[in-house]
């Protein structure tokens, strides 16, 4: 049995919204975007699929994670060569 779509149905996000589900900076996530998948040129707005939303947000998570063990690693090395 198919499942039928209704109004509320959310099938792209605005980078607006996913900036925020991100908490960064709509203008930031739009750099993102065009990085990774440029809007269709014939579009006015960007429309942002979920799929591509779900994929976005898992690298921009694994980009802040490996940026903070970065962080953590540097912090770590310069506490062990003061003491």
């Amino acid at each position: 049995m198919e499942k039928m779509e209704t109004a509320t149905t959310v099938r792209s996000l605005t980078p607006k919204d996913l900036a925020k589900r991100l908490g960064i900076g709509a203008k930031r996530l739009r750099m993102i975007l065009r990085e990774q998948a440029p809007r269709d040129i014939k579009k006015k707005r960007w429309e942002i699929p979920l799929t591509l939303a779900k994929k976005v947000e898992k690298d921009f998570k694994a980009n802040v994670r490996e940026r903070e063990a970065k962080k953590q690693a540097k912090i770590k090395k310069q506490l062990e060569g003061k003491e």
